[in-house]
């Protein structure tokens, strides 16, 4: 990185005086995107912008020297470009040197479909057990099974554990039921140590996720053996998704765990279900107060009561962190789906932010689930939440001003350009950083003298910010894609 820094501060001083800033932009890119120090932020930074514009440049790394960029380009581009992504893609999983990056390339068309049954056959020929696998998962996924069958058969016999067992919950998948013994014994490991939790949790998510009934016995046991929270957690959610009877279940294990952070993260899952309702009114009356204002809170949002904003300030007004954070999670989703409760989370939210200490030297990480809820009420984006932003933003420099500022960046409503105008005036580098970095996202203009300052003085600067204002001045300066093209063609 002082490598860097060091050429960038060079460039500057022997450069021509006709160099625009945008010049400069590109070259700090060109130069972070191949620095061992760098590259892994820069690219991080650039895959948060969102820009489909950057899929070229993006096709470059996956071409790199270096074998970490090109995995981590491979597993962004689905995200940046979409279905654009799939030839580059298909690319990487025919040839690239790496199995990990084609296995990668492989889980990215799979996850999305965009893997056609010949492809999946062919990656099968792959002579590599975790890209065998995958194409196997997928083709039993698209009712394919039979021409997957005696690849994952060869895959149980795998000295790889862990292979072998995700091979037979596939095969379990497509209707072997005389694979569930086998995995049961597996999972009985976890009892002795012999086996990790992560390859557990792998298999767990992946009942789940392909709703796996005949596992659901796998989940039972999991719960039974106990081995940490978060396994725990994980296995009922698993068996929520597999099994009618789940629901009744979590009720009981609500009412009688031992850890209250087990608890509201089973509350989480029952509230999510169908039928949730006539198990969270047995839960309001539960002589665990968080529970009950938590149970009262979901039938809220079920209801869209009158009473839905002071059941979830009440909510809110615990002061657990686990349950603020559950509360926001549940109001992103409500407020993203514009569900018909979505403004009720007006009040509870700003009163949230009201509520903590403004005169903090330091962020805190209540001011970090206060940036979040000022995200949501931005994306709320009704003039009352807007005005109230507003007023937030207009205190004097403290915690919650900084706070507001670092969430409404990461808002999706164009109309906090409005409230972040003003802040490109700032005798605060820090909100006029982010309200420069929040508009330029907008593609407002106003923003481009504060991102050319950061792109001159970069070094003032942290990395990922340097690298998101560089990008989007040049933006604003000339065509994206062409300019992507252009930075894509230095990268070695």
């Amino acid at each position: 990185m002082k490598k860097l820094l060091q050429t960038v501060l060079l460039l500057a001083i022997t450069a021509p005086a006709i160099a625009q800033p945008e010049q400069e932009a590109a070259e700090y890119l060109t130069q972070a995107l191949q620095d061992a120090d760098l590259a892994p932020m820069t690219m991080l930074a650039l895959r948060s912008t969102g820009d489909d514009e950057l899929l070229p440049l993006f096709a470059a790394l996956t071409r790199s020297q270096d074998k970490t960029t090109r995995l981590f380009a491979t597993s962004s581009l689905w995200e940046l470009a979409g279905e654009d992504a799939a030839a580059i893609l298909t690319e990487r999983l025919n040839q690239d040197a790496e199995m990990a990056v084609r296995a990668e390339a492989l889980a990215q068309l799979a996850a999305q479909d965009a893997a056609s049954t010949r492809q999946l056959i062919d990656a099968m020929e792959i002579q590599d057990a975790n890209v065998q696998l995958l194409a196997a998962r997928a083709l039993v996924r698209n009712d394919h099974a039979d021409d997957a069958a005696q690849t994952l058969e060869e895959l149980t016999l795998s000295t790889d554990e862990n292979i072998a067992a995700i091979a037979r919950l596939a095969l379990l998948q497509s209707g072997d039921t005389s694979q569930l013994e086998p995995l049961r014994q597996f999972t009985a490991g976890l009892t002795e140590d012999r086996i990790s939790p992560v390859i557990v949790r792998a298999m767990l998510a992946q009942i789940e996720q392909e709703e796996i009934a005949a596992a659901a016995q796998i989940a039972r046991d999991v719960i039974s053996y106990d081995v940490s929270d978060d396994l725990t957690v994980q296995a009922w959610r698993t068996l929520s998704a597999v099994s009618s009877q789940a629901a009744e279940e979590l009720t009981r294990v609500i009412k009688t765990s031992d850890s209250l952070h087990v608890r509201i993260r089973l509350l989480k899952i029952l509230s999510a279900k169908r039928d949730a309702p006539k198990y969270l009114e047995d839960l309001i009356n539960s002589n665990d107060e968080v529970i009950a204002r938590l149970a009262r809170f979901e039938l809220a949002r079920y209801g869209s009561g009158s009473d839905a904003a002071e059941l979830t300030t009440k909510a809110i007004e615990l002061g657990h962190p686990i349950v603020v954070m559950y509360v926001l999670d549940q109001a992103s989703k409500d407020i993203a789906a514009q569900e018909p409760n979505a403004e009720t989370y007006f009040l509870p939210l700003l009163g949230y932010i009201e509520s903590l200490p403004a005169d903090s030297a330091e962020m805190r990480i209540e001011h970090i689930r206060a940036a979040q809820a000022a995200t949501l009420l931005a994306d709320m984006g009704t003039p009352q939440a807007m005005t109230a932003l507003q007023n937030l933003l207009n205190q004097r420099y403290n915690a919650t001003v900084r706070a507001v500022a670092a969430g409404l960046m990461k808002s999706n409503n164009k109309e906090i350009c409005d409230l972040m105008r003003p802040l490109l005036d700032s005798p605060y580098s820090e909100l006029a950083t982010d309200a420069a970095v929040a508009l330029a996202r907008f593609g407002d203009k106003t923003a481009m003298e504060k991102l050319s300052e950061i792109v001159t003085r970069a070094e003032y600067y942290d990395p990922p910010i340097v690298a998101m204002a560089c990008w989007y001045l040049i933006k604003m300066k000339q065509d994206g894609r062409a300019a992507a093209d252009k930075i894509a063609e230095q990268i070695k």
